[in-house]
């Protein structure tokens, strides 16, 4: 029904790993992976409403003049299965291209330019970076040792170098997925930094339970079943995750040394 859309399969031939088995267990890992994260969204976009309604609620006794968090409260309401469908679509392309041959990452599109391309972006969309930048850094942080297990599982069924590998499914694709898709609703934009942090706090920091049964699954057929002891006695074996830190967190860092 239009309520519950189907979970996508995305146009193009199915991935091939490999081998017959690596391409077996490929496509169980993106048919769970859809599958669960379909089922998460769900009430995810239930309870975002609620939050947002009641922040205009609040909103409401200060100012009976125009309130936005009302309006993005019932386009959440109204249009959550849309939004849900355009997430799973986005993600479930990542696994069409696992070895994107040029960084697409758009929540780092904004360090790359020049000071004067810089200076032609919109404030406001600039905040809006920053504010799902954080969030895909904090979970990038939260379940580090379950991405790069899961990245270093995926390059095996496919045979590719793993520095190379986009994870669909990793934390910095998901928030990218998220901008995308709440992009085509009209969503007021003072209300967006509002529906980051929730899915910061509410969604982000969970997904150690989407993860790790994921892991399970590659390591039960014999995928490196023990690569996050390795990780962990040895440290990365990711050379990106062993390089410095990206520039905009070098400038953070000298920001604020201590907390």
């Amino acid at each position: 029904s239009a309520s519950e859309p189907a979970t996508p399969r995305g146009p193009g031939p199915a991935i091939v790993a490999a081998t017959a088995e690596y391409t077996k267990l490929l496509a169980t890992l993106k048919k769970q992976s859809l599958e669960e994260l379909k089922d998460a969204l769900t009430p995810f976009f239930t309870d975002l409403a609620g939050y947002i309604l009641d922040i205009s609620s609040r909103i409401k006794l200060l100012n009976s003049a125009a309130n936005p968090h009302y309006d993005a409260a019932i386009i959440l309401q109204r249009r959550s299965a849309n939004i849900a469908q355009r997430l799973l679509q986005q993600v479930a392309g990542y696994f069409r291209e696992l070895t994107p041959q040029s960084n697409d990452d758009t929540l780092r599109q904004y360090t790359l330019g020049s000071n004067d391309e810089l200076n032609l972006i919109d404030p406001q969309e600039f905040e809006d970076f920053l504010a799902i930048d954080r969030t895909a850094s904090l979970g990038e942080d939260l379940h580090k040792l379950a991405l790069e297990a899961l990245t270093l599982r995926l390059a095996v069924l496919i045979d590719a170098d793993p520095n190379r590998v986009r994870l669909p499914i990793h934390v910095r694709q998901l928030c990218s997925a998220f901008q995308h898709a709440l992009k085509e609703e009209a969503i007021p934009q003072s209300v967006l930094s509002h529906i980051f942090d929730y899915f910061a706090k509410r969604f982000i920091r969970q997904l150690g339970d989407y993860y790790g049964p994921l892991n399970t699954v590659l390591s039960d057929h014999g995928v490196l079943p023990n690569i996050e002891k390795e990780i962990q006695n040895k440290g990365s074996l990711l050379s990106r995750n062993r390089l410095t830190g990206r520039p905009e967190a070098k400038k953070r860092a000298a920001k604020s040394p201590e907390t």
